[in-house]
C-alpha cells in the first residue's frame, strides 16, 4: 500500500470516530463540492474516503485492508 492510500485511510477512520454517519454526509458533500469544481485529485480524495465510510457503516472490513491500528479495525 502506497503512503497516500495509507493517509486517506487513517484520516477516514478519524472522521469516522469523529462523527460516525454524520461522516458520511461530510463525505459525501465534499465529494459533491470536488465534482462541480471538476477538481480529479480531489474526487478521488473523497472517493477513497466515502468508500471506506461505507464499508464502516455497513459492519464492514476496512476496504484497504489495513490493519492502522487507529480505531478498531477487525484487521
Amino acid at each position: 500500500m502506497d503512503e497516500f492510500a495509507a493517509d486517506i485511510a487513517i484520516f477516514s477512520c478519524s472522521l469516522w470516530r469523529r462523527s460516525g454517519r454524520d461522516g458520511l454526509a461530510i463525505a459525501r458533500q465534499s465529494l459533491e463540492r470536488a465534482e462541480a469544481a471538476g477538481d480529479p485529485s480531489a474526487i478521488d480524495c473523497w472517493r477513497l474516503v466515502l468508500t471506506q465510510l461505507e464499508a464502516r457503516a455497513s459492519g464492514g472490513p476496512c476496504p484497504l485492508r489495513l490493519n492502522c491500528r487507529t480505531h478498531d479495525c477487525p484487521l
